[in-house]
């Protein structure tokens, strides 16, 4: 049985191994009957085909045909293309339907329109009856054209599009980025931007932008001016933030040099350049020139003294000068001297440019000569002294009157002047110095006992004191004082002054009252007494510091007693014999055994009048006693002292307390304790557990701690000395105490 198949359509190309048929090994030919079977690589075309298939090895005697077409497309037709700048595979052109653009000849994805282009092949198929033909090579350019170069540009005033520049071919110019008509060349230009492009291969390029500044400078401004006798164009003036330049026209021309004459009645014109632009209007201003003549003078003659204000011309705004021409005008307070002077006038602010010249003589009284003069306190002018013919003193370099014989000095300067042939002389300056020196500054004064002239104080230099008033010698420094008044004088500058009077009061301070002490142990100088004021207490007759109040008293030692009485010590101190009396320490055992709830009561001390405290400081110190109802706590050391006459002793007693357990709180105890007194070892039997054994000394130390854990104790002694001890026994029970005696004399 022949296989089925139908009839089938193939694109562009096919081989028989592409034909389809439903069978087991199926075979094709070419003819109905008889031929070779088709190889599957042989190539189809549009004929009827034949197939068998082969089952259990046996081929079909029949053959089924096949009808097949081979449908072929022929390739588009497409030339080169050149594209400017860019493109895309939308831009293509091709003859075909059904187009499609690829990279390569063959394989490859198809194109997307908005595939950007760019220099190459590119390859185009087209699409009938469903079947894709093969490709066309199709050669693309596409022409990038750059964007020209070109830099800012500044123009002065005005400027078109022609005069803009840049580098390029086939230059434009836009006003906008993108878009727009090109600019005219007689297009005028603003400040802003402008855009410009070239043109390569009939592809213009994309725009550059171009800042462009047309700087217009304004003409400056300025008024008609008015000059004296001659000017030049340098002396005009115009108001303008840039460079003037002046012209003789109101355009064109050539600007005039700075020293070119200015003509009386003439008009000329300023221009003014910024950001190197001049402006293209000049502003016009009229020149006038005033002409001012010199005045007249005759020769002049002056005693020294006279100055530029004593000459005289005829003529308005006179103005005297040291020199024919140039120079400035001299001041009048400006000395002559004998030779010529020139002189000016100035008439409607215009001074003359010629000059008079004026002949002058001055004849010269020379200064007198003078030194410096210093007087005491005061003085007059009769007492001033210099060298020189009928002499003049003033109190000012020039002007004034001169001043009468009598008149008072003052430190300052003095100006002295001499006439010979009736010409007064210039002044010479003369330094004169009133030494008024002030009496010193000085408070009445107290001393303790005595003092000298030499303990006295005032306020002032080089100090002299006197016995009286006025008059007299100056006092010696160890001149003994004695209670008064005295007079102190200061010298300042070789001047000694008035006399200021000082109250003096000598106050003695006698010892104060006091008896020898017998004080108790511990006393310190606080303890101290005597009878006066402000007690200070001394370890010397004399000299020496005043003993600290909480310095400790020595017996057998003499200490010194002096008073204060309104600031004043006494001279000589009361001597005040010590005696201390030591009270000794209570005594007792160092260790004590006591029941539970125990007071002080139950401690066994030998002594009088027993005080307790916690520590020796206090103990030491009488502070801090503690309450006898304290209850006794146990291995604390507890410190007595006791007073006899008054005198509590400074040492004290130290007890340890061992606090030992009530009778009742041991019955289930039966506690057994040998040898006694100990050689060596001590053994403790107990019918309960005894967890600890503390040996401890009549000083409160513990000197042996044994754990035990047993009902019966070891304890190993040889290593203590023979004394007797305080054994304390802890059980589960509580602690029970016993005393045991160490016997040394087999150790």
């Amino acid at each position: 049985m022949p296989p089925g198949a139908d009839a089938q359509v193939f694109c562009n190309f096919g081989t028989v191994a592409e034909l389809e048929a439903t069978g087991t090994d199926v075979q094709w030919y070419d003819v109905a009957t008889g031929g070779s079977p088709l190889t599957g690589t042989a190539s189809l075309t549009t004929a009827t085909y034949y197939a068998t298939q082969t089952v259990d090895g046996c081929e079909s005697p029949t053959r089924t045909a096949v009808a097949v077409t081979v449908n072929i497309t022929p390739a588009p037709t497409a030339s080169a293309q050149t594209f400017c700048n860019s493109a895309t595979v939308a831009d293509l052109t091709s003859s075909g339907t059904d187009t499609q653009w690829y990279t390569a000849a063959t394989g490859g994805t198809a194109l997307a329109d908005d595939t950007a282009l760019a220099t190459g092949t590119y390859y185009v198929s087209q699409t009938l009856n469903e079947c894709e033909s093969t490709r066309a090579a199709v050669s693309i350019t596409v022409n990038v054209t750059p964007a020209p170069t070109a830099t800012a540009q500044t123009f002065c005033n005005s400027a078109t599009v022609a005069e803009l520049t840049a580098t390029g071919t086939d230059i434009k110019w836009y006003a906008a980025e993108t878009g727009g008509t090109e600019l005219l060349d007689t297009a005028v230009l603003a400040t802003g931007t402008y855009y410009v492009s070239q043109t390569l291969n009939n592809c213009e390029g994309p725009r550059a932008a171009v800042s462009v500044t047309v700087n217009v400078t304004p003409a400056p401004a300025a008024v008609a001016q008015t000059f004296c006798n001659a000017a030049t164009v340098a002396d005009l003036d115009a108001e303008g933030t840039g460079t003037i330049l002046w012209y003789a026209d109101a355009t064109g021309g050539t600007a005039l040099a700075g020293n070119i004459a200015l003509a009386n009645g003439t008009t000329y014109y300023a221009s003014q350049t910024l950001n190197g632009c001049e402006s293209t209007t000049r502003t016009a201003v009229a020149v006038t020139i005033n002409v001012t003549t010199a005045p007249t003078a005759n020769a002049q003659v002056f005693c020294s003294g006279a100055t530029v204000a004593d000459l005289s011309a005829t003529g308005t705004a006179i103005m005297w000068y040291a020199n024919a021409t140039g120079g400035t005008a001299l001041a009048d307070d400006t000395a002559l001297a004998t030779g010529t002077y020139y002189a000016t006038q100035t008439i409607d602010g215009c001074e003359s440019a010629t000059r008079t010249a004026v002949t002058v003589t001055v004849n010269v009284t020379p200064a007198p000569t003078a030194n410096a003069q210093i007087f005491c306190n005061s003085a007059t002018v009769a007492e001033l002294s210099a060298t020189g013919d009928n002499l003049a003193w003033y109190t000012n370099a020039t002007g004034g009157t001169a001043l009468a014989d009598d008149t008072a000095l003052a430190t300052g300067t003095y100006y002295v002047s001499q006439t010979l042939n009736d010409c007064e002389s210039p002044r010479t300056a003369v330094a004169v110095t009133v030494n008024v020196t002030p009496a010193p500054v000085a408070e009445a004064q107290a001393f303790c006992d005595s003092a000298t002239v030499a303990e006295l104080s005032a306020t002032g230099d080089n100090l002299a004191w006197y016995a009286d008033a006025t008059g007299g010698t100056a006092l010696a420094d160890d001149t003994a004082l004695a209670t008064g008044t005295y007079y102190v004088s200061q010298t300042l500058n070789d001047c000694e002054s008035p006399r200021t009077a000082v109250a003096v009061t000598i106050q003695v301070t006698e010892a104060p009252v006091a008896t020898d002490l017998t004080l108790c142990e511990g006393t310190t100088v606080a303890d101290l007494t005597a009878e006066g004021t402000d007690i200070l207490w001394y370890a010397d007759e004399t000299g020496g510091e005043p003993l600290a109040g909480n310095d400790v008293l020595v017996s057998g030692t003499t200490y010194y007693a002096s008073q204060t009485v309104n600031g004043c010590e006494s001279a000589t101190r009361t001597a005040v014999a010590v005696t201390i009396t030591v009270t000794p320490a209570p005594t007792g055992e160092a260790a004590q055994v006591v029941g539970e709830n125990a007071t002080f009561a139950n401690l066994t001390v030998e002594g009088t009048d027993i005080v307790w405290y916690a520590n020796a400081e206090d103990a030491a110190n009488h502070v801090n006693p503690l309450d006898p109802a304290t209850i006794l706590e146990d291995g604390v050391i507890y410190y007595a002292t006791q007073t006899l006459d008054g005198c509590e002793s400074v040492a004290s007693l130290a007890v340890t307390v061992i606090v030992s357990l009530r009778t009742d709180s041991f019955e289930r105890n039966k506690l057994s304790y040998y040898p006694v007194p100990v050689v060596d070892v001590l053994t403790i039997e107990n019918n309960n557990m005894i967890n600890r054994v503390t040996v401890i000394d009549l000083l409160g130390q513990v000197v042996i701690t044994q754990d035990v854990n047993a009902t019966t104790a070891k304890v190993d002694m040889r290593s203590l000395q023979g004394a007797t001890y305080i054994v304390q026994i802890e059980t589960e029970y509580g602690i029970e105490t016993v005393k045991v005696v160490r016997n040394s004399n087999n150790n």
